[in-house]
């Protein structure tokens, strides 16, 4: 019987090659989806398990304040925080502390490059970790001062083909020494580096060891087997008052950050590591809207193509066969069609894969279908159900006429199964349309975005990183470089203005630490609030002449949390820096502009911690010639010292093109508008055929042609109307929700978008219907009467 039953859907299938097409398609593009979007959760849910002892892995976190009712939790921590827990803690079975030094110079003979990716590391790290190690011991790899570990490709990198084993780098001014080679870090590992620095160094790094007021280690702790890190947690904030200064800056409690969470569970946490922002709830939505939209386009393209098999239904009613039987033989065909239908879905995620992961941007890894049996044992399930599915409503609802009805001409049980029909449609259109909506309002945001006024000047401004060597040279630099026509100015900063991190506790005049304020902290050079145009409203800027290494300029919207009315000649405390405020600036934003907004600030005088110099040219055109006359100069005062320049313009736009939003919610609306012109074209066709002798009548009678494909499309165009009329208030709360929380600056959803939506979806229904009701409108009504 089974096999009867499939050799009867595979001759359906092949008998109506088109229909079968379309359907698959639809099919093949839903799946698809599905099992991309659940590769791309699974592989964020499996980030770090390759560590070998990975449910033991754990790395400290502090939980700071930051203003009177904010909390701040912190993975970076003071250095002597892991000797203290070894000595204190018997169930720690090995620590280690991960620094990152920030952006150094490595030399070996003619490569020479600045480098991001230099970690400092203890000894144990490679025993807590599952890192290959090619090369050398893991026990001692990393035990004695001036030893460094590469990855293959850094070695490739500055060896090329010769044994890196034994060999010398220069790192900044000392020499550190090759003692092992790792495999190239995993995608799926949330700590990434390219070079492994023995902690014995951080002396010659100035890393200071022993300093418990300074933050700039992630402290990892590789618990023994069977102990409760619960217990563990509870005791590590007894640390607090025994070793940390006694301080309004000093943390409220110490707890364990387990590994399994840092790639999903730890955005809101600074850390070392990344962290993904991606939402897996959201991404399960996404998918499974897809695969609905493709489950409703397979039931419409379904009832269009058994709508011509009512004959076949009613014949095998007279010879016996009963409403289960032809339950079974429909649901059959329909479950081995979405069957059919999977091989190529998994082809086309497995093709769509890299596309996916270069849109994502960096933080995110998507391993093939393969390397999870789970979501191989998902996707039969789902396909499974999408088969069912799809198929139930045709299977149940064609299979329940009865012969008398079909052989007499009537398709239709009465008015439920048109309403059914056309609530389809609307769904479907619904779904599509909300999703064209996002794509618009979020493409017009960006657009926004890149013209929106941030408060400082971008254009014409190269930005270059300094060195130390380079920054002991600053001033002689500066005042060469002014010397060009092409350059109207030059200062320097600890950072770019463009996802300028550095918040701090600022304590005003009169308050006491308990009343500390949460604010942006800014290091600058003299020239600097000039160079990026940024006002002063009230008192002065930065002068060389007043010597102002103890002043600070704040913003208006520090002046006004601080309820100052005349803010010049108070007092700061800012960490162990106190000073008197000479001026109030004009709001700035340097953040980045997702999730973030204007905030209090402060500018100040940061002459050693200076690693970025600006350079400001006449206009944007003379960009090329500065840069030229930067090489010369930089080339005679730091020879050996590679310059790295970008523009502020460049680096912005940097920043936007990591939101994927646009290019994702673009290809999801497509995919959406697609999938329902697949269902609508279907049931054009399904309402044609139903009514082909109709047409021939009214043909005979003398109806026009466009008479009757107006009134074959009026009653489509009116779903799809109903369908903008649903989903426009819908998409219009969500997105108006989604970009005044993603965004710093929300664009406007003016009432062109919704209409544009909606003669767009319009204009595409129409064309889809067009192409059935046309050629029916122009055939011979003799062709559709002969029999009658």
């Amino acid at each position: 019987m089974i096999t009867s039953y499939i050799k009867i859907a595979w001759r359906n299938l092949t008998k109506h090659k088109i229909y079968t097409a379309i359907t698959m398609s639809g099919l093949i593009l839903g799946l698809g989806v599905f099992i991309l979007f659940a590769l791309l959760i699974n592989s964020q849910t499996d980030f770090a398990l390759f560590h070998k002892k990975g449910d033991r892995i754990y790395c400290v976190v502090q939980v700071l304040p930051r203003g009177a009712d904010k909390d701040h939790h912190s993975a970076v921590t003071p250095a002597p925080l892991r000797d203290t827990l070894l000595a204190e803690f018997p169930d720690i079975e090995r620590a280690s502390r991960y620094s990152r030094p920030g952006r150094q110079i490595l030399q070996y003979a003619d490569n020479v490059f600045y480098e991001n990716g230099i970690r400092l590391v203890d000894p144990d790290f490679l025993s807590i970790f599952t890192f290959e190690l090619l090369r050398g011991d893991v026990e001692t790899a990393l035990s004695n001062p001036y030893s460094i570990v590469l990855t293959e490709e850094s070695a490739l990198k500055y060896f090329g083909d010769e044994d890196p084993i034994g060999r010398s780098l220069t790192l900044n001014d000392f020499d550190v020494f090759v003692t092992g080679i790792l495999a190239d870090i995993p995608e799926n590992s949330s700590i990434q580096f390219d070079f492994l620095v023995s902690m014995d160094t951080s002396d010659a790094m100035d890393i200071r060891p022993d300093d418990w007021s300074l933050n700039n280690q992630a402290t990892f702790l590789l618990l023994a087997d069977g102990v409760d890190p619960a217990k563990l947690d509870a005791s590590l904030s007894s640390l607090i008052p025994r070793y940390f200064p006694t301080s309004f800056e000093s943390p409220k409690r110490l707890y364990l950050h387990p590994l399994s969470d840092f790639n999903l569970n730890s955005y809101d946490i600074e850390c070392y590591w990344s962290a993904s922002r991606m939402s897996q709830a959201a991404i399960w939505i996404i998918a499974v809207l897809i695969l609905i939209i493709a489950c409703i386009n397979f039931m419409n393209l379904s009832i269009a193509r058994y709508a011509l098999r009512v004959n076949e239904v009613g014949m095998r009613k007279v010879i016996g066969a009963g409403r289960p039987h032809l339950i079974k033989q429909f649901l059959g065909e329909s479950i081995l069609m979405a069957f059919i239908s999977l091989p190529p879905a998994v082809l086309f995620a497995e093709l769509a894969r890299p596309g996916l992961i270069a849109l994502m941007g960096g933080g995110f890894f998507i391993s093939p279908i393969w390397a999870f049996p789970r979501v191989v044992i998902l996707t039969m399930i789902v396909t499974l159900l999408t088969g069912f599915f799809a198929g139930s409503y045709p299977a149940f609802y064609i299979s329940a006429f009865k012969a008398i009805h079909i052989f007499r001409g009537r398709l239709t049980k009465g008015k439920s199964g048109g309403r059914f029909r056309k609530i389809l449609v609307v769904t479907q259109f619904t779904f599509s349309v909300i999703l064209i909506l996002m794509t618009v309002i979020t493409i017009k945001q960006n657009d926004h975005n890149r013209n929106v006024d941030l408060g400082f000047e971008r254009t014409g401004i190269i930005t270059a990183n300094l060195s130390r060597e380079s920054n002991a040279k600053l001033e002689v630099l500066k005042n060469e470089l002014v010397k060009h026509s092409d350059i109207v100015s030059v200062s320097a900063a600890a950072s770019v203005p463009i996802g300028w991190e550095s918040e701090q506790q600022v304590i005003p005049e009169g308050m006491d630490e308990d009343s500390a304020l949460s604010m942006d902290t800014y290091g600058v050079d003299y020239g600097f609030t000039e160079m990026l145009g940024i006002k002063i409203l009230q008192g002065r800027s930065f002068s060389k002449e007043l010597s102002d290494e103890d002043r600070f300029l704040i913003n208006q919207t520090a002046a006004e949390q601080l309820k100052w009315k005349d803010p010049i000649g108070k007092r700061l405390v800012i960490g162990e820096k106190k000073g008197t405020v000479i001026g109030v600036t004009t709001d700035y934003h340097f953040k980045e502009i997702y999730l973030t907004h204007i905030t209090p600030s402060v500018l100040y005088l940061d002459p050693e911690g200076l690693t970025t110099l600006y350079v400001k040219t006449s206009s944007p055109g003379r960009i090329a010639g500065a840069v030229e006359h930067m090489k010369r100069q930089w080339n005679l005062l730091v020879p050996g010292q590679p310059l790295e320049y970008d523009t502020l313009e460049l680096a912005y736009e940097d920043m936007l093109s990591g939101d994927q939003t646009v290019q994702m919610t673009g290809t999801l609306g497509l995919m959406a508008i697609f999938l329902s012109c697949l269902g609508l074209f279907g049931l054009s066709s399904y309402a044609v055929a139903r009514r082909i002798k109709e047409i021939g009548i009214r043909k005979v009678l003398g109806a026009s042609v466009s008479g009757i494909v107006q009134m074959l499309i009026k009653d489509f165009m009116k779903l799809v109307l109903i369908a903008n009329v649903i989903a426009i208030p819908i998409a219009y709360f969500f997105m108006h929700r989604l970009i005044h929380f993603l965004y710093s600056y929300p664009t406007k959803m003016g009432v062109g978008i919704f209409v544009l939506c909606t003669l767009l979806t319009l204009l595409v229904a129409f064309i889809t219907v067009a192409s059935q009701t046309i050629k029916s409108a122009l055939a011979n009504p003799a062709l559709s009467l002969r029999y009658e």
